[in-house]
């Protein structure tokens, strides 16, 4: 019962922000949609804050430890936040969207570290690792000031010309 329980409180909270916004998606509205018991779920999750952070710990965006450039790994992102966009927005507007920001930086870091094994950059790591968390913050910006995902396209070719332009 206990993956299998988590992940369907994780697919009803997805669910529901379709109908709702996040400040609305309470316990015992999960509840009565899941006919599960309070213990339930309070044995798995202590808040609804905690099923969009297990949401996104077991997240991963598909391909992105095998980008073969900065390009592709924003391509990716850009792709992700786009197919996932209504959960995207609403987590983007609410008190959880660290729980995103931090979800991003660590798969925008997993490409990026794949992307170095093959690349072998190994002399300008620190300084391309201080370019990727630059970047992060230009898109993190560009995210909490946009009233929408598409915005983002000219913020992530500007990222990739700042991090090409390093090699």
């Amino acid at each position: 019962m206990g993956k299998a329980t988590e992940t369907s409180i994780i697919d009803k909270f997805l669910s529901l922000l379709f109908k709702y916004e996040i400040e609305e998606i309470t316990v015992p509205l999960l509840l009565e949609e899941l006919y599960y018991s309070r213990a339930t779920f309070y044995y798995h999750f202590r808040s609804v804050d905690d099923v969009v952070a297990a949401y996104y710990l077991n997240e991963e965006i598909s391909g992105i430890k095998t980008v073969a450039s900065f390009q592709e790994l924003f391509d990716l992102v850009y792709a992700y936040l786009s197919e996932n966009e209504v959960v995207a927005s609403k987590i983007l507007k609410s008190s959880v969207s660290d729980y995103l920001f931090a979800f991003l930086l660590n798969q925008i870091r997993k490409g990026f570290l794949s992307l170095n094994e093959r690349k072998h950059w190994y002399q300008n790591i620190v300084d391309l690792e201080f370019s990727l968390f630059g970047a992060f913050g230009l898109l993190r910006k560009q995210l909490e000031n946009s009233a929408s995902l598409y915005a983002l396209k000219p913020c992530l070719k500007q990222i990739v010309g700042l991090l090409d332009a390093k090699l």
